[in-house]
């Protein structure tokens, strides 16, 4: 787990602890913000990683088996761990930061999650300290 990752879901308990937020609306927005944007194998297609028949032999074997796309096509030999990384950083960098969903999902103002990134920045400083 990385740890913007980390911090995304800590900012979230942050806005609960605070009652900004609910808990609902915490997995909601998270939801909502991972779902956003391409889906790897669309991705891989787009960038010349992975032809269309190495796509649906990923998704076929991925709906009898389970397992995330990336690393069935790295097992099948279709993609490095470089190209994967390369895929999953972008579709991170396409998605909304997770206040912007919260706004969008009018669950808070600007002013308020200012407010609170203000907050939780000035409590992990003082842990850091």
């Amino acid at each position: 787990m990385g740890v913007e990752f980390m911090l995304c879901e800590d900012f979230l308990a942050h806005l609960v602890a605070m009652e900004v937020i609910d808990e609902a609306q915490a997995a909601e927005a998270l939801d909502k913000q991972r779902k956003t944007g391409k889906p790897i194998g669309q991705m891989a297609l787009d960038n010349g990683i992975l032809d269309m028949q190495q796509v649906f032999e990923i998704l076929d074997y991925q709906s009898e088996a389970g397992g995330f796309f990336g690393e069935i096509a790295i097992g099948k030999g279709f993609m490095t761990e470089t190209q994967l990384t390369y895929l999953l950083r972008t579709q991170k960098e396409m998605r909304p930061s997770i206040g912007a969903v919260l706004i969008e999902l009018g669950y808070v103002t600007e002013g308020v999650l200012e407010e609170q990134r203000r907050s939780y920045l000035q409590k992990i400083e003082g842990i850091l300290v």
